[in-house]
């Protein structure tokens, strides 16, 4: 133990990853000394017992061994220390420490919480090597089975709980790695059962303070760099802060990465809509090649692989392996048929395509285009145009959300709506006076509801006992409020009547058909020109962040978040330079994830 533990606190407790050198070692094995004092705080590290019963095991994941009984020892360990001293813990670890921080975390309930990274939820389906080294140990004269089902069995049998299938305990933060294998063999599965539901850029959240953060952290197992450890086990030390807080301000000050294009999706309900349409096949007789490509396909997108067959009277002759690249190249054979196989990031197959070298058919029938409707500003209906699978269904803009739900506030004889010089800024202006948002959400048939809160930078005027937005538009019309009725937008009350408007919403919108945006301004263009004050950027962006905070609270929301590079003004937008006029990646980054929500 680091130093004297005091009532009240949280106390760190690290269990140890896999030993990759033994040599000249001896057990005890302790990890988290580092951390630990970095922290500044007491902290307390458990070596695994099993380990002292072989020079050669490396990794046991603290699950015991038969007769060993050490998993109920390790419990009862840890639930009198926090009962007697009467101290939170902070269960933490990586990898085969991740499967034992978890395992008790969920039995120590709300005395613990849980950060872990990249951890196996199942012993018998890590590596075969490991698992046999282990088996070895831990069950002598048991034979190891090819089947881990089979190796699974035995070790409930014997009373050693060998999978992480759900999460019960208090609070939860699980960090994966975008391209680990762990996402097929352990996040999947423990997805499958945790009923977490999928936020966006990465983030898998519930109502029970758990969530699961997938991101780029580098290739393989890597783990997050320390800065991300460091911060994560600062602000858990904190038991009543929420795990989805903590994880909005990794996001907002950057200290977690983002590569939403690449990172694995669940896509079993969605991938009808967005298959490639076509398959193109080159030859090049002076390299006797073939070349095969896809297109209307963005590469890596959703962690989807690949398995492309050349096929001859429907034979396999040649066969290029699982992989996300969808440019293949085979020596030259002769071929019919081209057929593609299609597993999503996180291993569900999702079906094939087939295109016939005579007449280049795609064996799949598309289905019908995606319904959208906006809600928002030119951030999200910039999106859409002559696009395969999305079709704009509505759109509305300039009305804010405080206003848009509230009741209309009757004749106002100082606007004139006719002052608009487009029919599209008179309707507009129309919509948020009469409040016509919810008539025509209840009206026009939609798949799915785009919002962004761009708009949500306009005030609010006090008008008849109600509201309406302050928008150009408005002004436009002649109208001129009395100052002390003015709601300025990032005040409270605005933030009391826009989450007061966005309950109103889901009264009428189911939440899982709902999308936010999580667009920002951008502080510069594409040539590096400042767009505004950097004052009134981060004064706009800190409003926005409270707003995302707000719809974040509500079960079934989902958002789509952007990559960094991609939040930056075009300095040549066909609306002119601005601050939430962005570059053209952007757009295409909205539409790639509209495919498969």
């Amino acid at each position: 133990m680091g130093a004297n533990v005091l009532a009240g606190h949280t106390l760190p407790v690290f269990f140890s990853g896999a030993l990759t050198h033994r040599e000249g070692t001896f057990p005890p094995y302790f990890s988290g000394a580092n951390l630990g004092s970095q922290l500044g705080v007491p902290y307390m590290a458990v070596s695994d017992p099993t380990l002292n019963l072989s020079d050669e095991l490396g990794l046991a994941w603290y699950a015991g061994y038969e007769g060993g009984d050490v998993q109920d020892s390790i419990y009862q360990l840890l639930s009198t220390f926090t009962r007697n001293v009467g101290t939170h813990l902070l269960l933490a670890g990586g990898s085969g420490g991740g499967f034992a921080a978890m395992y008790y975390g969920d039995r120590l309930g709300k005395a613990a919480s849980t950060f872990v990274w990249n951890p196996q939820t199942s012993i018998s389906h890590y590596a075969p090597e490991s698992v046999r080294s282990y088996f070895a140990v831990a069950v002598p004269g048991f034979e190891f089975h090819s089947d881990a089902f089979v190796n699974e069995a035995k070790l409930t049998e014997i009373g050693i709980s060998s999978k992480n299938d759900r999460f019960r305990g208090h609070r939860l933060l699980y960090l994966q790695n975008y391209n680990d294998w762990h996402v097929r063999s352990h996040l999947g599965p423990f997805l499958e059962n945790s009923g977490l539901i999928y936020r966006g850029n990465g983030l898998y959240s519930n109502a029970q303070n758990q969530a699961v953060v997938v991101s780029a952290f580098g290739e393989g197992h890597a783990v997050p760099n320390k800065e991300i450890i460091l911060t994560v086990l600062k602000e858990m030390l904190n038991p009543h802060r929420s795990v989805r807080v903590i994880y909005n301000e990794l996001i907002a000050t950057g200290t977690l990465p983002s590569e939403f294009s690449r990172l694995p999706l669940d896509l079993r309900e969605s991938w009808g809509k967005c298959l490639p349409a076509s398959v193109t096949a080159e030859t090049d007789a002076a390299k006797q090649t073939v070349k095969i490509s896809l297109t209307n396909m963005v590469e890596g997108f959703g962690g989807v692989t690949l398995t492309v067959s050349l096929l001859k009277g429907g034979a396999r002759v040649a066969v290029s392996g699982r992989s996300g690249e969808i440019v293949r190249v085979f020596d030259w054979v002769e071929f019919d048929a081209v057929k593609v196989d299609f597993h999503d990031g996180f291993g569900h197959p999702l079906g094939s395509l087939t295109v016939r070298t005579d007449d280049i058919t795609v064996g799949h029938e598309s289905s019908r285009k995606s319904r959208v409707f906006v809600y928002g500003s030119c951030v999200s209906r910039d999106a859409f145009g002559d696009f395969d699978g999305l079709e704009l269904a509505d759109y509305v803009s300039r009305s804010a959300m405080g206003s848009a739900f509230s009741r209309p506030p009757g004749s106002i004889p100082s606007i004139d709506i006719m002052r608009n010089p487009s029919s599209f800024q008179r309707r507009m202006v129309k919509y948020d006076l009469e409040k016509s948002l919810t008539n025509r959400l209840k009206e026009e048939a939609f798949d799915l509801l785009l919002l962004d809160f761009i708009d949500e930078r306009l005030p609010l005027v006090r008008v008849n006992g109600t509201y309406i937005t302050y928008s150009p538009e408005v002004q436009r019309c002649g109208f001129a409020p009395q100052q002390d009725s003015v709601v300025t937008a990032g005040s409270e009350d605005y933030f009391a009547l826009f989450e007061r408007g966005f309950e109103a919403l889901l009264e009428i919108v189911d939440p899982t058909k709902i999308c936010v945006s999580r667009a920002y301004w951008a502080e510069a263009d594409d040539r590096g020109n400042p767009l505004e004050e950097a004052r009134l950027v981060d004064l706009n962006n800190r409003i926005l962040d409270r707003l995302y905070d707000i719809a974040g609270t509500f079960d079934g929301i989902r958002f789509i978040s952007y990559e960094k590079e991609h939040i930056v003004g075009d300095s040549g937008h066909k609306w002119g330079t601005s601050p939430f006029h962005y570059v053209a990646d952007f757009y295409k980054q909205t539409r790639s994830a509209l495919r498969v929500l």
